[in-house]
């Protein structure tokens, strides 16, 4: 759910252009797309590399797991190489080539099955990091993963298909020197899966995709405004038949004013919620977004809260210093989430009292993993062991 430029800006002292600096260190990232429009993880990957640039000096270059033919690639300052065909023995010859022209230091990894293969199954992806390690064994290579496998009823094909999903993380991840993860959960899997040592395994949840401002007002000192942010689908759990009367109780006890709906609709938004009169923006670059979250009180989302580590809304809001809302949610909070301290939960009967608080502990909560530490904890890993 991420949304900034299609050109990557690049807050720099140095006029060095990332490409034109072949002297300096590289890592090759190994995304499921990198296209035009926004979408998740090659976003997130993206942003990734502007830190590492910015922060160590350190360049990317990209291999994207969807053809070009398919889906043409994102032309913007890192090289971005598709694959040509999904076949393992192809993709771990065009992963060594590309590692030897950049002078790779490292190989990131971001795993998530349905990114690579519609079932959530590439095995053509395994068998090629498989090859691709059997060539370079002492090579340093580091999984991000996004995703682990499905889990659903076993009503839902993604149930049958969970096992095989299973497999190829597991053996993605015995693969890998170093694995970063974005929630408890994919951690508690990965380290009964591969019991290693502590310090190789991190959990940090996702940054936010549209900037951490370094001014934030109180909440109090905003307008009374409440923000719905995300992509096409995300209006279902906010304004569908069985939300819409929580999202407009919500909106009436927090006096709220102006719904401001951030993102494309696959659904026609109402025209208010509550009393509150809902403006919406369609998407809009990382900028605007930011401009408008920092103008908001409140942001509502509809999202499993032992997920929320994961989900780039959330991070959005954090980052933004908007208290966010929780609704149709399940679960319990993880990743030191605590409802009433970190969210709010609603509906509820009254406003609550204690938003500076919330706040304060939100952005001390994003604070310790922010871009920077993402991008420092994998400067850390490459710089431990070369290709």
């Amino acid at each position: 759910m991420l949304f900034f430029d299609k050109i990557p800006s690049f807050s720099l002292s140095t006029n060095k252009h990332p490409t034109l600096a072949t002297n300096m260190p590289a890592i090759v990232q190994i995304v499921p797309r990198r296209a035009g429009q926004s979408e998740g993880i090659g976003d997130y990957a993206t942003l990734l590399a502007n830190a590492l640039f910015e922060r160590s000096g350190c360049r990317s270059a990209f291999v994207v797991g969807t053809p070009a033919k398919i889906e043409p690639a994102v032309e913007d300052a890192w090289p971005t190489s598709p694959v040509t065909v999904r076949k393992g023995s192809t993709f771990a010859t065009q992963l060594t080539n590309l590692c030897l022209e950049t002078d790779a230091k490292a190989v990131v990894l971001h795993v998530s099955g349905y990114g690579y293969q519609k079932r959530g199954l590439p095995f053509w992806l395994l068998k090629g990091m498989q090859k691709w390690r059997e060539i370079h064994p002492r090579a340093c290579l580091i999984g991000v993963f996004h995703e682990l496998f499905a889990s659903n009823r076993v009503w839902n094909s993604s149930f049958w298909l969970s096992r095989a999903q299973r497999y190829i993380a597991r053996e993605l991840w015995r693969l890998c020197d170093y694995g970063l993860t974005t929630n408890d959960t994919y951690g508690r899997h990965l380290a009964a899966w591969r019991p290693i040592t502590h310090n190789r395994l991190k959990i940090l949840p996702v940054f936010s995709n549209i900037g951490e401002p370094k001014t934030i007002l109180p909440p109090l000192q905003r307008p009374a405004h409440m923000a719905v942010f995300g992509m096409a689908g995300v209006e279902q759990g906010v304004y569908s038949k069985t939300t819409s009367k929580q999202s407009s109780m919500i909106a009436n006890v927090l006096n709220i004013r102006q719904i401001i709906d951030i993102g494309d609709r696959a659904m026609r938004v109402p025209p208010r919620l509550g009393h509150a009169v809902v403006m919406s923006t369609g998407r809009l670059s990382g900028c605007l977004v930011s401009r408008h979250l920092l103008a908001c009180r409140y942001g509502l989302l509809n999202y499993s809260l032992g997920r929320l580590a994961k989900s780039s809304v959330f991070a959005a809001y954090a980052a933004h210093g908007v208290i966010p809302i929780c609704i149709g949610t399940h679960g319990l909070p993880t990743d030191g989430l605590e409802e009433g301290r970190h969210f709010l939960r609603g509906p509820f009967d009254q406003a609550p009292s204690n938003l500076s608080e919330i706040q304060t502990n939100l952005i001390r909560w994003y604070e310790n993993h922010s871009i920077a530490k993402h991008a420092d904890m994998l400067s850390l890993w490459s710089a431990e062991k070369e290709l």
